[in-house]
Formats: C-alpha cells, sequence, structure tokens
C-alpha cells in the first residue's frame, strides 16, 4: 500500500492489494474508526459497488459526517483546521456533527478522541 495509508497502490502489484472498503482486515486503526460508506466513497474499490454510497455534501463537497468521541473544544479546533465546518456539537451525546473533506476523515479518526465516524443521520419525511 502506498504511503502506509492504506491507500491502494498503481502498477504491477494493484491487482492484489484491495481497497479498505471491502477488505476489513487490510485497514488501518484509524480506518477502522470510519464507516465503510464513508471508506467506500474515499477508496472506490475497482469493482463497482451494487449500491453506490449516498451522503449528503456541501458546496465544497464536503461531506456530513458525525464524529463520536469524547467533545473537546480542542477537537473542534482541529476539526476546523483541517477544513471542516462544525454544524453542531454535544459533550452531553459525544458528537461533532460536522462538514469534512473526505480526504481529512483518516486524520481526524487517527486522533485519540475520536472513536468513530459516519454519516451523519438525517430526519425523513413519509
Amino acid at each position: 500500500m502506498a504511503g502506509g495509508q492504506g491507500v491502494p497502490e498503481t502498477g504491477s502489484n494493484a491487482a492484489t492489494v484491495k481497497s479498505p472498503c471491502l477488505d476489513k482486515a487490510a485497514r488501518t486503526p484509524a480506518q477502522r474508526k470510519i464507516s465503510s460508506q464513508l471508506l467506500c466513497a474515499l477508496y472506490p474499490p475497482k469493482t463497482p459497488l451494487r449500491a453506490k454510497p449516498r451522503l449528503r455534501t456541501d458546496s465544497e463537497g464536503r461531506v456530513f459526517v458525525d464524529i463520536r468521541g469524547k467533545v473537546t473544544d480542542k477537537l473542534i479546533a482541529c476539526v476546523g483546521k483541517m477544513g471542516g465546518k462544525v454544524v453542531s456539537h454535544s459533550e452531553r451525546y459525544n458528537s461533532i456533527l460536522a462538514y469534512v473533506p473526505l480526504e481529512k476523515l483518516e486524520k481526524i479518526a487517527g486522533l485519540r478522541q475520536v472513536k468513530a465516524i459516519r454519516p451523519a443521520a438525517e430526519a425523513m419525511t413519509n
């Protein structure tokens, strides 16, 4: 894998490297904190999926995610420094809702306070 970040290589070895989207055993500790939907958007597999992940994005292409973990001012600032836009946060529910660039998800997931990152839940009407 290129750069040790779980990024599929290109070239002759590319056929043997699986996308972390599909191969859970090949995921890094940070990737294990990220939902499969987000990993499939970040590292699309060579074989197309039957259903593409539907993720809410903003005008800058950032995805709307729920970052679960110990909410601190430092973590909120860190999300902002990485190009994210915090929409809301709750210390009580250990949650930060934010628009985050896909390419920064692994870096955020690598932070000690972060337990999980998944697409933000959205209300639906019938």
